[in-house]
């Protein structure tokens, strides 16, 4: 049975779906794959077939998807199809699947409640996804894939990140995008608390992730502990040995950044996040958990920066998460369940 995706978006190696994909096709190669994208992409297994589609035009995008695509799926004898789009056709008469990597859809639109409605199956890579949509029987969890983990850096090469960034000071990681930077005074205030009563020579990193330094903070000349507050753009090639490096990351990010959290995890760094339902449903044991105010970030720091058992402890919490974010296992399953 040859399968078909629709793979959303011109940035395609961000899709989960379409990384699945390419493990399937590479590790069955009598399986053949179709995929409806925007942007044809090199270095692909040769079981699978890339038709390029025009998504700019709104208007020619909705006649492709319900004229041209029928079509399409009879012409290349398509057995199965998965879209990422949040729209099925009604006129496919083959088994359809909707996949889901976050939770950015209009529940409320017709032709979604429609799709929900023509889906044998909805597959979502966290479990908070498929809680919003009230589907619970059509629901299946595929968990999506790590990033790709940063080599292992030995106690020397972490020395030499800290010498070159903290005067080799320890240091608290803030990683600064649009979402988390409204919290930077808090986080500020908080860290100024543990300097006060920890007398630590602890530094605070801001990495900042396309955000820039001028005015990101009011009156930041007369912040009593400015020269142990460091500011560095975030880049590929820094983020993984910055964040290995660090005593504590604080992620205050949307779902859509949880890849640093992730990597945090990968590097044994314990991680602090908000009390939220959806990092609840993530993180379970794995991350310390914190409401959005001075005091709670300040009495969370100070139980890292004390107690290496606690450290330890979430530590191992991590590794144990770690274990179901399986690329291979996820491709795998979700394989199964539309050949089934």
């Amino acid at each position: 049975m040859k399968i078909a995706a629709h793979i959303s978006g011109k940035k395609i190696f961000n899709s989960f779906l379409f990384n699945f994909l390419i493990i399937i096709a590479r590790n069955y190669p009598y399986q053949q794959i179709v995929l409806f994208v925007e942007d044809i992409v090199g270095n692909v297994p040769s079981n699978l077939k890339q038709i390029k589609i025009d998504a700019n035009n709104k208007a020619t995008f909705a006649y492709w998807k319900k004229f041209k695509l029928p079509k399409l799926i009879k012409t290349e004898e398509i057995g199965c199809y998965v879209s990422e789009t949040g729209f099925l056709n009604p006129n496919i008469v083959i088994p359809q699947y909707l996949f889901f990597s976050d939770n950015n859809f209009d529940s409320k639109k017709r032709s979604f409640i429609s799709s929900l409605s023509l889906a044998k199956y909805i597959f979502v890579t966290e479990n908070f996804i498929g809680d919003s949509l009230n589907k619970k029987e059509k629901i299946k969890v595929v968990y999506h894939g790590l990033p790709q983990k940063s080599r292992t850096f030995n106690n020397t090469e972490l020395n030499c990140v800290k010498e070159e960034n903290t005067n080799g000071h320890d240091y608290i990681l803030f990683p600064v995008d649009n979402t988390s930077a409204k919290s930077i005074l808090i986080v500020l205030k908080a860290f100024s608390l543990l300097k006060k009563w920890q007398k630590t020579s602890m530094k605070l990193m801001l990495l900042l992730d396309n955000i820039v330094e001028d005015n990101l903070i009011a009156d930041f000349k007369n912040y009593k502990y400015k020269s142990d507050v460091v500011f560095v753009n975030a880049s590929e090639e820094n983020s993984g040995s910055l964040t290995a490096a660090s005593f504590i990351t604080l992620f205050f990010s949307e779902y859509e950044k949880i890849n640093k959290a992730f990597i945090a995890m990968q590097n044994n760094v314990p991680i602090v996040v908000t009390n939220t339902a959806i990092n609840k449903s993530l993180f379970y044991e794995a991350a310390l958990y914190v409401s959005l105010n001075e005091t709670a970030i300040f009495e969370t720091m100070q139980v890292l920066y004390k107690d290496e058992s606690k450290r330890n402890q979430i530590r191992h919490k991590a590794t144990t998460l770690l274990q179901k974010y399986n690329p291979e296992k996820a491709a795998t399953d979700l394989f199964k369940l539309i050949t089934e």
